[in-house]
C-alpha cells in the first residue's frame, strides 16, 4: 500500500495564538433565532484554515499507522479535508467507516462513488479510461455562469483578468481533447455577459499563446499600490507605474445612475 506524502513542515505560531483561539470559540454567533456560542470546532476566523492542515495530518498518521487495518488503496491524495482515492471494489464502505472512527466526535466523511466512470473533484470531473484518467472543467448543476459584467463599474484590468483566469483554468483542467470544446464555451459565456468578441478573441488567442511558450516569473520584488483614481485616467496611471515596476490595484464602488 502507497502511504500518502507529506510536507510536515512547520508553521509559525505567533505567541498569543493559544489565546486567540479561545478567544475566537467564545464570540458568540448571531443567527435569525438568536445567539449561539460555538462549543465545538476550530473558530470561524482565519486561524481555521491554518489549524486544519496539521489536523488532516495527524488524522492521516493515524489512519496509515502499522496498528491501522491495512486496505487495498492504489492511490490516495487529498487537499484538505477532500480526499481522491482508488480502492477495490467492495473495500470503499470499510475504509470510509475506518475514517470515521478516527474522530468520530471531530469530523465526518461521506463519499461519492464514480457514475458511468465519472467522478468530480475539486471542480474536475476524471474520467477513468482502460489505462489512464482524464480530466475536464466540472460545473454544477446550479452554476449560473454569471461573471463580471462588461458594463460593470470595474477596471477593464479586472475584466481582462477573469478572461485569463478562465482560459488557464481550461488550460490546465482540461485534457487536450477537451480543451476546444471548453474554450468554444467560455467564450460564450463571457458573450452573455456583455465582453465584445473582438476582446474575448484576442485576449483568449494572446493567453494561449503565453501558456504555450516557456513563461517569464513574476517579478517579487514589485510594490503594491492602491490609489483613488478617477476611472478617465486608470490606464495612463497603470502604465508609468508599470515602467517603475510598480503593480497597481484599484478599488470598485458601486455603480452611480447618470
Amino acid at each position: 500500500m502507497r502511504q500518502p506524502q507529506r510536507t510536515n513542515a512547520a508553521l509559525p505560531c505567533p505567541d498569543n495564538s493559544p489565546n486567540r483561539i479561545l478567544h475566537e470559540r467564545r464570540e458568540p454567533l448571531r443567527l435569525p433565532r438568536g445567539f449561539f456560542s460555538q462549543k465545538q470546532g476550530a473558530p470561524m476566523g482565519s486561524l481555521s484554515p491554518v489549524l486544519a492542515e496539521p489536523f488532516m495530518e495527524h488524522m492521516e498518521e493515524k489512519a496509515f499507522s502499522t496498528r491501522a487495518p491495512k486496505f487495498p488503496i492504489k492511490a490516495f491524495k487529498r487537499y484538505v479535508d477532500d480526499i481522491f482515492a482508488i480502492i477495490r471494489r467492495s473495500s470503499e464502505q470499510p475504509f470510509l467507516d475506518h475514517l470515521n472512527r478516527l474522530f468520530a466526535d471531530t469530523i465526518c466523511f461521506t463519499m461519492e462513488v464514480e457514475q458511468h466512470r465519472r467522478l468530480p473533484f475539486l471542480g474536475t470531473l476524471l474520467i477513468r479510461k482502460e489505462t489512464n484518467i482524464s480530466s475536464q472543467v466540472y460545473r454544477k448543476s446550479t452554476n449560473t455562469d454569471h461573471f463580471v459584467h462588461y458594463m460593470s463599474n470595474h477596471p477593464l484590468g479586472v475584466k481582462h483578468g477573469l478572461i485569463i483566469s478562465l482560459v488557464d483554468r481550461a488550460y490546465h483542467l482540461c485534457d487536450p481533447q477537451f480543451l476546444d470544446r471548453e474554450l468554444r464555451h467560455i467564450k460564450t459565456v463571457l458573450h452573455h455577459n456583455g465582453y465584445p468578441h473582438r476582446l474575448i478573441d484576442s485576449t483568449v488567442a494572446r493567453r494561449l499563446r503565453h501558456l504555450d511558450s516557456p513563461g517569464t516569473p513574476h517579478d517579487l520584488h514589485r510594490t503594491q499600490r492602491s490609489p483613488s483614481l478617477c476611472p478617465s485616467i486608470r490606464a495612463s496611471v497603470t502604465r508609468s507605474c508599470r515602467c517603475q515596476e510598480t503593480s497597481v490595484s484599484y478599488s470598485v464602488t458601486a455603480n452611480r445612475p447618470t
